[in-house]
C-alpha cells in the first residue's frame, strides 16, 4: 500500500498538471490579447504550476524518507499544497489585474496581492521547506 501522504502529494500534483494546461490557455489569450491580461505574467502562472508539480512530486518522494512523523509529514504536505496551489492562482489573478504585489503601494489591487502572497503562498512554503530539511537531516529516532 502506498504512502497516503505521498499517495496526496502525487494527486495535487496532477492537479497542477491541469492548472498547467489552463494557464497554457490563459496565456495564448492574453497573449493574442483575447483576454485582457499581462501575457509575461501569465506565462508565469503557466511556469508556476509546473513547477508547483515538480515540487510537489519531489516532496511526496521526500517525505517518506524523513524521520518526521506522520502529523509532520501532513504538515509539511498541506503546506507545500496550499502554497503551491495558491501561488498559480495569485499569479494568474495578477496577470490580469496588471499588478505585481511585490512590495505594498497605493494601488489597492497591488496591496491586496502583496497581502494574499504573503499569507497563503510565501509562509506555507517557507515553513513546509523548513520543517521538510529538519525531517531530512534530523536522525531517526
Amino acid at each position: 500500500m502506498p504512502d497516503l501522504i505521498a499517495l496526496r502529494l502525487a494527486r495535487f500534483a496532477s492537479v497542477h498538471a491541469v492548472l498547467a494546461v489552463v494557464t497554457g490557455a490563459y496565456v495564448a489569450a492574453a497573449q493574442s490579447k483575447a483576454f485582457p491580461a499581462d501575457p509575461d505574467m501569465a506565462l508565469s502562472a503557466h511556469l508556476d504550476a509546473w513547477f508547483g508539480l515538480f515540487t510537489l512530486a519531489a516532496v511526496g518522494w521526500v517525505v517518506p524518507m524523513t524521520s518526521l512523523g506522520e502529523r509532520g509529514r501532513n504538515a509539511v504536505s498541506w503546506l507545500f499544497i496550499v502554497g503551491t496551489v495558491s501561488n498559480v492562482i495569485v499569479t494568474g489573478t495578477k496577470a490580469a489585474l496588471g499588478v505585481h504585489g511585490v512590495v505594498p503601494d497605493a494601488n489597492v489591487a497591488n496591496d491586496a496581492v502583496f497581502a494574499v502572497l504573503n499569507v497563503v503562498v510565501v509562509p506555507p512554503i517557507a515553513i513546509g521547506a523548513f520543517l521538510l530539511a529538519y525531517g531530512a537531516w534530523k536522525p531517526r529516532a
